[in-house]
């Protein structure tokens, strides 16, 4: 009885779950996948920023070490695109900030 309970539990909370992410915007279901792999960023002395997300597209500033990583590249297209796809439906890809074509709207992040 007990192991049926606690099935019960797990499919109540995986409902209410995925109801709660789908309820969430993209921006802040973006934030909180960025605010997983943050702390691996922070610890090699670095942090990576949300600046906007347009037509599929997520803009991301890098800090610290990672703003001039020879790697940087790599980080996000084999590491954070990768796990942003995997964690936010409707992502097409990943770029810097800095390559966000000019006219387009600049995000300001508020706090």
């Amino acid at each position: 009885m007990t192991m049926v309970f606690l099935l019960a539990v797990l499919l109540i909370a995986r409902k209410f779950f995925s109801r709660y992410h789908i309820a969430m915007t993209i921006e802040q279901q973006i934030e909180e996948a960025l605010d997983k792999v943050r702390p691996f960023i922070i610890r090699d002395g670095g942090n990576v920023e949300f600046d906007s997300f347009i037509d599929g597209i997520v803009y991301l500033r890098m800090e610290g070490a990672c703003s001039s990583c020879g790697l940087i590249d790599s980080t996000l297209s084999g590491g954070l695109e990768v796990i942003l796809m995997e964690e936010v439906p409707g992502i097409l890809a990943v770029k810097l900030a800095s390559e966000k074509p000019q006219g387009l709207p600049i995000q300001l992040e508020v706090k």
